[in-house]
């Protein structure tokens, strides 16, 4: 297992505060099924801390 160096690992090393992510039309992630909440919530999750999945409205 290689090892990266600071200079060339891009991951998140702490969670804005407040961070909102928004699913559905028009949103940070577009998708109108189950699939696009899922991304949303992993991606949250990914990164380590709180947040919240703003879901747009549908059609």
């Amino acid at each position: 297992m290689s090892h990266l160096s600071p200079d060339t690992d891009n991951r998140t090393r702490s969670l804005p505060q407040g961070l909102t992510l928004t699913v559905g039309r028009g949103g940070d992630l577009e998708g109108c099924d189950d699939r696009a909440l899922q991304a949303g919530i992993d991606y949250l999750a990914r990164l380590g801390g709180p947040g919240t999945l703003q879901i747009l409205p549908g059609d």
